[in-house]
């Protein structure tokens, strides 16, 4: 039974020590050995992303950042189909913060960081620049999800109407 148990102990490591290869090599990305950007989910972090989802950029995101040891909120990541995250710079976000960018939307983050509870919803394209400090449980949509009609003609999207 020791041995059995000495042998699970020894596949849990091994697995552990792959998903950890595996992560970081779909959430770094290196040119030449040089680090280009990274993707940084910190101990709670819940990463949901589509196969055809991207990073691109230069940049750091640290995903799930605390406050304190024993905060229980999990932060949560979601890319769609064709979703894309653009990193400008180091960007943190904390606890409890809900991201969703939606098939085929992009976030650019360049530099500051989220405080705990922020909700963000992509649904075209949302950016923020650098050295923007985001307040707790603020939430940023560029769509309010409902159809829009005016002059005789119908936009499915509040986005679609920006230049």
């Amino acid at each position: 039974m020791k041995k059995i148990t000495k042998l699970i102990r020894k596949i849990k490591t091994i697995h552990s020590y792959i998903c950890k290869i595996a992560w970081r090599e779909r959430l770094n990305c290196y040119h030449e050995d040089k680090l280009l950007f990274s993707l940084i989910p910190l101990k709670g972090s819940i990463v949901n992303f589509h196969k055809t989802a991207r990073l691109c950029g230069k940049g750091k995101l640290f995903y799930n950042m605390s406050w304190g040891k024993r905060d229980p909120f999990a932060s949560l990541l979601f890319m769609a189909k064709d979703a894309r995250l653009t990193l400008g710079g180091h960007f943190e976000v904390f606890t409890n913060a809900k991201i969703y960018i939606n098939e085929g939307a992009e976030l650019v983050l360049n530099s500051g960081y989220m405080n705990h509870g922020v909700n963000i919803s992509v649904f075209t394209r949302i950016m923020i620049g650098n050295r923007v400090y985001i307040s707790e449980n603020v939430t940023i949509r560029d769509s309010d999800n409902h159809e829009i009609y005016y002059e005789g003609r119908q936009k499915d999207n509040i986005a679609d109407q920006l230049p």
